[in-house]
């Protein structure tokens, strides 16, 4: 039986073979990892499951360390456990990084103390994608499957197929760059690379698809079930009052949920909220300022006094419920559903989406268009062609007018072809 040991690097360069022994082996305490030491000087990394299996050479230990050693040791023990012969591992490497080591290899890249938050969302988002393909071999997972897998599961959640298709991006990037990847090459190039524009619910969102107008009476609609419910004390109070301040201020709803108290200052008497890190920040390089209103102001001001209230204390305007333990962020993250209540309970079909829009097109039915690149650096465009091109919608009460004058113009035609043929 070889001897037990916790193998270190010192430990394993210090041995020698006995001169009555042709080969010496020590045992890792841990178990299935054992070091050889032959006559001639050569020594080898072995593994072995059970006394019944054959030993598989892993590697020399001048070339691969311990803890190097360790990690072959763990896929060769997870390929015998999935039924798979373990020495594929050692034969066919690549075969055997799977989908679940590329999105772990990732995590550990970006994993520093600074960016806990990060890891908590790529840990959520990788979680779903894990269950189906983690054991899936790296080099099988195609765009196919990906493109299948959000269409199943992620339609209604549009935001997060895209933060989802941005990590894998950087994930699979990361596993065939850099002096400890795990792959030498992609046979079938990065997976993830560019592949919202192949599916469908992405194809079939236009530029326009997030596009309202609505009357004011379906604002004023809006507004009053968004009042109600909070009364009515069945849902979150401060996710109510997210969907109340995106349409109040036409900002991004990813941009109202994660406000920070320390993102508000005064200028000339007016509340300016800034964005330090937004949608354009990488292309920009630039803060963006969302200026409130009077109204939106209020709004604010009655956060200020539900957290004193409820002795709310942190950085957070809208920090979650203690309920969500497993939440993948400290601020509530989930304004669609509460949308979607005030959607129900208005009787207006709209999502959180076309928020911006409609505010967007209450601004110019209010303003004019001679005020379009005020409201279009309000919202965060960088011209106003983005804003005419991707929001401006015709209301309702517009078309049954001109539906209604276009067919009285024909009624005259007809009217005056009826009377010719009197005559």
């Amino acid at each position: 039986m070889p001897d037990r040991k916790n193998l270190t690097d010192a430990y394993v360069a210090t041995l020698t073979c006995p001169p009555d022994k042709a080969r010496f082996c020590v045992t890792d305490a841990a178990g299935g990892l054992m070091v050889t030491v032959e006559q001639n000087g050569n020594k080898r990394w072995r593994w072995r499951r059970g006394s019944q299996m054959s030993l598989i050479t892993i590697g020399d230990p001048d070339r691969l360390s311990y803890q190097a050693a360790l990690e072959v040791c763990a896929r060769l023990e997870r390929a015998w456990r999935d039924g798979t012969d373990p020495r594929s591992v050692v034969l066919f490497p690549e075969r055997n990084v799977t989908v679940g080591d590329v999105l772990d290899h990732h995590i550990a890249k970006v994993k520093t103390p600074t960016n806990a938050e990060t890891i908590r969302t790529m840990t959520s988002a990788y979680k779903p994608l894990r269950a189906s393909f983690g054991l899936m071999p790296a080099v099988d997972f195609e765009r196919k499957h990906l493109i299948a897998f959000l269409e199943d599961d992620y339609e209604n959640r549009q935001g997060a197929a895209r933060s989802l298709v941005r990590c894998l991006t950087a994930a699979f990037t990361m596993a065939c760059a850099g002096t400890h990847r795990l792959l030498p090459t992609l046979p079938h190039g990065n997976p993830a690379k560019g592949i919202l524009a192949e599916v469908k619910f992405q194809r079939k969102t236009k530029p326009a698809s997030y596009a309202k107008s609505l009357e004011g009476e379906e604002i004023r609609d809006i507004l009053s079930a968004i009042e109600a419910l909070k009364i009515e004390g069945r849902h979150e109070w401060l996710g109510l009052t997210i969907i109340e301040l995106v349409l109040l201020t036409g900002a991004r709803p990813s941009e109202i949920q994660s406000l920070r108290w320390d993102e508000f200052s005064k200028e000339k008497g007016m509340t300016v909220i800034t964005k330090r890190r937004h949608k354009r920040s990488h292309a920009t390089d630039k803060p963006r300022q969302i200026i409130l209103s009077e109204v939106a102001d209020g709004v604010i001001g009655r956060v200020r006094e539900h957290h004193h209230s409820k002795s709310l204390a942190g950085e957070w305007l809208f920090p979650r419920s203690a309920q969500y333990k497993k939440a993948r962020a400290d601020h509530i993250t989930t304004a669609y559903h509460f949308a979607k209540l005030v959607s129900e309970r208005s009787r207006v079909d709209f999502t959180v989406y076309n928020l911006r829009s409609i505010y967007i097109n209450h601004s110019i039915a209010v303003l004019g268009h001679s005020f379009l690149k005020c409201i279009a650096e309000n919202v965060g465009h960088e011209s106003t062609a983005t804003t005419q091109k991707h929001y401006m919608a015709t209301k309702m009460s517009d078309k049954l007018f001109s539906i209604a004058k276009t067919g009285e113009a024909f009624g005259d035609l007809s009217s005056s072809n009826q009377n010719k043929s009197c005559l």
